[in-house]
């Protein structure tokens, strides 16, 4: 599934993806720099799955300069690996990871936990049944090691409303077959909560 029909299809089950749009050429990436201000450039590429690892992505570009500083580089990394290349709207917050699974005994269940580049080093996830209603996932996410970061610090309170939400919309992509359907990161925040980068298998 092409990533823009993949980001449409999580929108259309109500789940919140940020704001995004698929540069045909700069003038498309200056253009939504001045409606959004703040924002991440990235390529995506069937050969590529870690972005940070081949530097296909650029966080926090606030003016041309910066702008034009990563679509060049974004350039020659399409012209290696192919693919698009997204201009998404930045949002601060909390990096999760949540994921739908195909289980061999249960058929479906849930992950989530700290996300980000760390996911595979802290390994801080826990497993939710596909059913879990509002108390289940929240006695599930009580189990992180990082729950008190997860859910505000310093005077922050991040929407945990918001990200319960999103987890129990999951099961609806359950009809589109995939075997793993993981958004990574889901980014926290004290207003709501939102999906930026997916990968299926």
């Amino acid at each position: 599934m092409e990533i823009i029909n993949l980001f449409n299809t999580v929108k259309r089950v109500g789940i919140n993806v940020v704001d995004f749009f698929i540069c045909k050429d700069y003038k498309d990436a200056e253009n939504f720099l001045n409606k959004h201000k703040k924002i991440v450039l990235k390529l995506y590429s069937d050969k590529i799955v870690h972005k940070t690892e081949y530097k296909a992505v650029f966080t926090n570009i606030t003016d041309k300069n910066m702008l034009k500083n990563a679509w060049d580089k974004l350039i020659i990394l399409k012209k290696k690996y192919g693919g698009y290349i997204m201009a998404q709207k930045h949002v601060d917050g909390i990096e999760l990871i949540v994921a739908l699974k195909r289980d061999e005994i249960f058929d479906y269940v849930i992950m989530v936990g700290l996300g980000g580049i760390y996911v595979e080093v802290f390994k801080d996830v826990v497993f939710l049944p596909l059913d879990a209603n509002e108390n289940e996932i929240m006695k599930g996410l009580q189990m992180l090691k990082s729950f008190e970061v997860i859910k505000g610090a310093r005077g922050r309170k991040n929407n945990i409303k918001a990200l319960i939400k999103l987890i129990k919309k999951l099961k609806q992509l359950t009809k589109y077959n995939f075997n793993v359907i993981e958004f990574n990161p889901v980014i926290l925040n004290e207003k709501d909560c939102y999906v930026v980068d997916i990968r299926v298998e």
